[in-house]
C-alpha cells in the first residue's frame, strides 16, 4: 500500500495502489518487514528489465520475477514474493541459484495482485532454504473448511515419516531442447534420491496430448495478455 507498484512499465511510474495484496496482509499480520519493492519484466511478461545476474552480470536472470530471485540470492532477504504464469519463478530462481516455488493453483490467494490470466497466475515464493520456504507458504497459503481440497491434503495431513515420497521424473515434450549439461544433471539428481530409503521414484511417460502443451499455452496466453492489457496497447 505504500510502495509504488509499477508493474515493471514506465507507464504506471509512480502508482501507488493504497491497499496491500492479500499476501502482503498475511505477512504483515505475522510480523513480517517488507523491505521494498523488486523490478519485475514490463507486466511480468518477456521483456526483460535491469536487473543483472548475481552470478554473472553478462548472464540474464530469467524474466518476469528476476528482481525478487536476485534480491534473495544476493542475500538482501531471506524471502521474496513473485508471480508465474509461464516460467516466471522457476526460471529466475533456477539462473539465479536459490530455491523458486509455484504452489499447486489456488494455494495461495492472488487478491491484489496485476492479472494476466486468471487461469494460469499463481504468486509464488522465493528463499535460500526449503526451511525458510515452508514458513513463508503456511504464512500466506489459504487454509480452512472453505478450502476442502486443502484442507484434506495440507491442514489435514496425516502423513507419517514412516510414508515413502512418491516422485515422478518426467521426460517432458521439449526434454531434447535442453543442453545436455542440464539433462546430465538431471538424471544424476533423479537417481541420487531414487537411493533414498523415503524416496519412491518413477520415470513417466506424458500420454501424447502434452506434445502440443506449449502451444496451447501460449495461444492461451497471448489471448489473454491482449485482452487484460488492450488499455495499456
Amino acid at each position: 500500500s505504500d510502495m509504488p507498484t509499477c508493474m515493471g512499465s514506465p507507464i504506471w511510474e509512480g502508482f501507488t495502489p493504497g491497499n496491500d495484496a492479500r499476501v502482503v496482509a498475511s505477512l504483515r499480520d505475522e510480523g513480517s518487514i517488507i523491505a521494498g519493492k523488486t523490478v519485475t519484466a514490463e507486466f511480468a511478461v518477456n521483456h526483460a528489465g535491469p536487473t543483472r545476474n548475481p552470478h554473472d552480470a553478462e548472464r540474464i536472470t530469467g524474466t518476469s520475477s528476476s528482481g525478487s530471485a536476485v534480491a534473495v540470492a544476493t542475500g538482501m532477504v531471506p524471502l521474496a514474493l513473485g508471480t508465474q504464469t509461464a516460467g516466471s519463478t522457476i526460471r529466475p530462481a533456477s539462473y539465479c541459484g536459490i530455491y523458486g516455488f509455484k504452489p499447486s493453483f489456488g494455494i495461495i490467494p492472488r487478491t491484489g495482485i496485476l492479472k494476466t490470466l486468471d487461469t494460469l497466475d499463481h504468486v509464488s515464493l522465493f528463499s535460500r532454504s526449503p526451511e525458510d520456504m515452508r514458513l513463508m507458504l503456511d504464512v500466506v497459503r489459504v487454509r480452512g473448511g472453505n478450502h476442502p481440497f486443502i484442507k484434506k491434503f495440507m491442514d489435514d495431513d496425516r502423513r507419517t515419516n514412516k510414508d515413502k515420497w512418491k516422485i515422478a521424473f518426467v521426460h517432458t515434450p521439449v526434454w531434447g531442447h535442453a543442453q545436455e549439461y542440464t539433462k546430465e544433471a538431471m538424471v544424476k539428481f533423479a537417481e541420487k534420491i531414487s537411493t533414498l530409503d523415503k524416496v519412491d521414484l518413477d520415470m513417466v511417460e506424458l500420454p501424447g496430448v502434452f506434445t502440443t502443451v506449449h502451444d496451447v499455452h501460449a495461444r492461451i496466453y497471448e489471448k489473454a495478455l491482449s485482452y487484460y492489457f488492450q488499455e495499456e496497447y
